[in-house]
């Protein structure tokens, strides 16, 4: 009897070991499927009517960024025949706002190339300082320009147009991805609307850069490392704040190898972010040694940043010291505000930090800021640094989508006029460079 009560034990257990075995290996197939098991449940019609639901979605982002656009374009319209300004008489107008400061380097570039070592003091030859301009925009825009009909000009204009509407699409879907829908359609209409957005039509290089950037980001998130990586060298080309993608995307690139280095298969993605990573922040260090052998002094690009607009890197003591000036002393509206939005900026930064926004967004903002406001060059151009860092309208738009529908209306609509007014007047009363 107690052999039979044994070998009974036995078999139990026998049986038990088994079960956990087969649960086991069970769990690791479908951890090792996880990925592929939706693929194989969502059926054609399933998938295309996903797809019609992005398209109608993507369309009504772009009509919103549109008509933000058209909204900013009008009241500079507005603004400048109340004042009859004549500050635009090559090109009157709103054109004229739009190639008016950095757009017509980026127009010289397109249309003429760099200088180089061998055209110094040449008559016809285009300025040195055209070199602090990267050549990702203006290379852009010649080609529009040769496979259209239209000028440097249209083409310059409509570079922007069209990378402004793709990086705004861009923004909705990662934050609806952070967050939810409403989150997203509000942070779009402020980032689209926020001080110097401006920029943003003119024939300036932040909203090719934002697409790339926010397509970028995008990638990170959804693991696919090595269009990150493309997409952030891209960026790297066409401002220098394309060191600051690149750093991003190798943070999150590293945080996400400690926390899946323990996965089947994580050696493998691993590499492809290290990839990726290193694709990131190779655009900027390329041009600027490209541009250093071209003109025959590696550190040209630095020395004419310098002897051009006085811009060097000095820790943010020139910032600091600019702010608390025009804080304390100013008598000019646009000056304060410039001084305003970058404490603004700072404090949101703060917020976006103890909140624990995704670590994309964060890190890019943080290595942004820091690159823009650590340098010497006027804080007058600094609002428009701002534009690209997105995470600095999330904690805005996270809190007016918890207010009742009236007031997120009012209180959104407020602030976009509020930023659309700040770009209006900085092209049309303050008469100084963005």
């Amino acid at each position: 009897m107690s052999s039979g009560l044994a070998d009974r034990v036995a078999a139990g257990a026998t049986a038990r070991a088994t079960a956990g075995a087969t649960a086991r290996a069970t769990a690791r197939a479908k951890v090792r499927t996880r990925v592929r098991t939706p693929r194989l449940r969502v059926g054609r019609g399933a998938r295309l009517a996903h797809s019609d639901m992005f398209g109608r979605r993507a369309a009504a982002v772009a009509a919103t960024y549109l008509l933000i656009r058209a909204a900013s374009l009008v009241l500079i319209q507005l603004m400048l025949t109340a004042a009859d300004s004549t500050r635009y008489s090559e090109r009157p107008g709103v054109l004229g706002v739009l190639r008016s400061w950095d757009g017509g380097w980026f127009l010289t570039i397109a249309e003429r190339g760099y200088p180089s070592a061998a055209t110094l003091g040449r008559p016809d030859a285009v300025n040195p300082d055209a070199v602090v301009f990267f050549p990702g925009y203006p290379v852009v825009i010649r080609l529009v320009e040769s496979m259209t009909p239209i000028s440097y000009l249209w083409s310059g204009i409509t570079v922007s147009a069209v990378a402004g509407t793709i990086a705004a699409v861009l923004l909705f879907v990662l934050v609806e991805d952070l967050y939810d829908r409403r989150v997203a359609a509000i942070a779009v209409v402020l980032w689209a609307a926020q001080p110097l957005s401006v920029s943003l039509s003119m024939i300036y290089t932040e909203s090719l850069f934002c697409a790339l950037s926010f397509g970028a980001l995008l990638a990170v998130r959804r693991e696919r490392w090595l269009t990150a990586g493309v997409l952030g060298l891209l960026a790297g080309t066409v401002r220098n704040t394309g060191m600051a993608l690149g750093a991003a995307v190798a943070v999150c690139a590293v945080w996400w190898w400690w926390q899946r280095r323990a996965e089947d298969g994580a050696r493998g993605r691993a590499v492809r972010a290290a990839a990726g990573s290193g694709l990131a922040l190779l655009g900027s260090p390329l041009y600027l040694v490209l541009i250093g052998l071209r003109m025959g002094k590696l550190t040209t690009w630095f020395d004419h940043q310098y002897s051009g607009w006085g811009n060097r890197w000095d820790w943010g003591v020139t910032t600091a010291q600019q702010v608390w000036f025009e804080l304390s002393h100013t008598r000019d509206a646009y000056s304060a505000i410039c001084a305003l939005s970058i404490v603004a900026a700072l404090l949101l930064l703060a917020v976006v930090v103890y909140d624990r926004v995704w670590l994309g967004l964060t890190a890019f903002a943080v290595f942004g800021l820091a690159q823009s406001f650590g340098g010497s060059v006027m804080i007058l151009d600094k609002p428009r640094y701002l534009v690209p860092f997105a995470a600095l309208v999330l904690p805005v738009a996270v809190a007016l989508s918890r207010a009742r529908p009236p007031i997120q209306i009012l209180a959104t609509t407020a602030l976009a006029f509020l930023g659309l007014w700040i770009s209006a007047h900085s092209m049309t009363v303050w008469p100084y460079n963005i």
